[in-house]
């Protein structure tokens, strides 16, 4: 590891990811610097397009590049929705970039062949579903994803209503037990809705933990 602190700057596509991303990397990673960059119209414009169109993925290259010329160890996307576009330009960054969601689908994919994947906003079901067939493919597992979108449960969300968020993410969950060994809940906003799903009795997968652990894990900072 370097002599100095290592930097690690998180690149936020909304508010709502800036708080939780905070507190865990104070929490798993106390001697790392976090550096958090912050560009809401990113996630705007993708949800307002229904996917990555041109202008936003030359916008998030952009981004990434100012940011990693003003220094840092490693990039940090903590946004499932834009993953595929932050992946296709790693490559050409000075740094290594860390998606939130990989570890979290090393680990689904080790537990289950049937994925349930729930996400709250349509353009993560897409890229979540991909992830995991590439990352069964790499370990030659088996799989079967049953997506579903949690209907007006980001709405919710948004307006501050947690409770309702996650009462939304708790009765799709119920609804796709029947048919999976496994669930995702596919972006990192969903992750505190866990708490209602802690009796269902199968595996729940999320990434901010995850995604924080192998970030640090990839800077051999323990954790």
């Amino acid at each position: 590891m370097a002599s100095h602190s290592p930097v690690v700057c998180v690149v936020h596509t909304s508010r709502l990811s800036l708080e939780p991303f905070s507190l865990l990397f104070r929490e798993l990673g106390p001697g790392v610097a976090v550096r958090h960059a912050v560009d809401p119209g990113l996630l705007d414009a993708v949800v307002a397009d229904g996917e990555v169109g041109p202008a936003t993925r030359e916008r998030i290259r952009s981004r990434y590049q100012e940011e990693a010329r003003r220094g840092c160890d490693l990039l940090f996307n903590p946004c499932s929705s834009v993953r595929e576009a932050v992946e296709a330009l790693a490559p050409e960054l000075p740094v290594p970039v860390v998606q939130v969601d990989a570890a979290m689908a090393r680990a689904a994919c080790a537990r289950g062949s049937r994925i349930g994947v729930l996400a709250t906003l349509p353009t993560t079901l897409g890229p979540t579903t991909r992830l995991l067939e590439r990352t069964a493919g790499k370990a030659q597992r088996d799989l079967r994803t049953t997506a579903q979108l949690v209907e007006g449960a980001f709405d919710a969300l948004e307006r501050g209503d947690r409770a309702e968020h996650d009462r939304r993410v708790a009765r799709a969950a119920g609804e796709l037990l029947p048919r999976v060994d496994v669930l995702v809940l596919a972006q990192g906003s969903m992750a505190p809705a866990l708490a209602a799903l802690a009796d269902i009795g199968t595996p729940v997968f999320t990434s901010p933990r995850l995604g924080v652990s192998d970030a640090l894990a990839r800077l051999d900072v323990p954790c």
